[in-house]
């Protein structure tokens, strides 16, 4: 539609927003944060949102957190916790797809 994106913008109203508690705010917050749109980057503020959004059931988070730490690995002792976050993301990641299959057959049914 050719509008002018302004990353700033959003990425205040997102920060806002994740502040108030929104799960998909949290997450957008964090990735402008990791990637420095919008924002300079922090990674300290990015896992500090990844982790507020995962607590509020975000499973992108949750693989996030469980994932980067597998990619890196930083260290062992951490690996029990990786493994636990990415088998809840899996868990919400399966139900949802379950759910959505479900919505799907009945529109179609």
């Amino acid at each position: 539609m050719g509008l002018p994106v302004d990353h700033e913008k959003a990425f205040n109203l997102y920060f806002s927003a994740a502040k108030a508690g929104h799960t998909g705010s949290c997450y957008r917050t964090a990735m402008s944060c990791e990637v420095g749109i919008g924002t300079r980057r922090d990674a300290q503020k990015a896992m500090q949102f990844y982790r507020k959004a995962a607590s509020l059931g975000d499973v992108s988070a949750m693989y996030k957190l469980g994932i980067d730490p597998l990619k890196n690995r930083q260290s062992n002792r951490r690996d029990n916790h990786v493994a636990r976050i990415i088998g809840i993301a899996s868990q919400y990641a399966g139900s949802n797809h379950l759910a959505q299959e479900g919505r799907r057959k009945r529109r179609r049914g």
